[in-house]
């Protein structure tokens, strides 16, 4: 695939995950979450935002940093080492989070953890997402619309 179609296929993804951390984030309430039903429109939530989240992530590591690791700019292919060390980082946290908040009731009976640890992870996230989005795409961009 283009890089450039790679690139506008991961921003839009991008924007999705936005979304969906938006969503997760209308509903860190302590006090709500202390009520079960809000717990679990909470986990179901959390359910969807891992399976997009897996799936971006996967398209990044099989398909569009190993790609970049070939590419022909020293920049590039540095700056795409680093951004694989740290999406390793991040993953394993979202990993552990999602088994460490897998229950409801882990949700309900810590609600203040819950509501501590989601903005943390969400927010390492979000950094992310900005970096690749200003730094990497746009690396990306312009070396790729120099050949054009």
């Amino acid at each position: 695939m283009e890089l450039l179609q790679t690139t506008s296929i991961l921003r839009k993804q991008h924007e999705k995950l936005a979304g969906r951390v938006l969503e997760v984030f209308d509903l860190l309430s302590p006090e709500e979450l202390s009520v079960s039903k809000q717990a679990i429109h909470e986990r179901n939530l959390l359910s969807e935002f891992m399976g997009v989240l897996e799936w971006h992530f996967g398209m990044e590591d099989e398909l569009f940093y190993p790609e970049l690791l070939k590419h022909e700019n020293t920049e590039l292919r540095e700056m795409t080492k680093r951004y694989i060390e740290e999406i390793g980082g991040l993953k394993e946290r979202f990993a552990e989070y999602n088994k460490k908040w897998e229950e409801t009731d882990s949700i309900k009976d810590d609600a203040d953890g819950f509501v501590k640890e989601t903005r943390d992870i969400f927010d390492a996230l979000s950094e992310r997402i900005q970096r690749e989005n200003n730094e990497l795409f746009v690396l990306i961009e312009t070396l790729e619309q120099a050949k054009l």
